[in-house]
């Protein structure tokens, strides 16, 4: 069996790795811990903003469809009303277009 190279493999030049030092090996290491952590930071927050905001959009649909809440909030608090459905309208279309 022959193991080597096709030809044009074999010919291209490749460069040789640079060389880093101790210290920048440790400085890198030390800058991805922290990016690291920063990642998984973030991804905390967003998951918990993303249950937060599943668990609002299903509350308020369970009000904006109770026809005894939509007409009290129509007629007593119209704009809390229209700023419900706007949230829903306005999660609704985020859900078209990631979905």
């Amino acid at each position: 069996m022959d193991f080597s190279f096709p030809p044009c493999v074999a010919e291209r030049k490749f460069p040789k790795p640079a060389k880093i030092g101790y210290e920048q090996m440790q400085r890198m290491e030390k800058e991805m811990s922290c990016l690291q952590g920063q990642y998984k930071e973030v991804e905390q927050v967003y998951g918990q903003q993303l249950l937060n905001l599943v668990v609002v959009k299903v509350y308020l649909t369970t009000l904006s469809r109770n026809e005894r809440i939509s007409a009290y909030l129509k007629s007593h608090y119209l704009d809390v009303y229209q700023g419900i459905e706007s949230i829903l309208g306005t999660v609704e279309q985020a859900e078209q277009l990631s979905g």
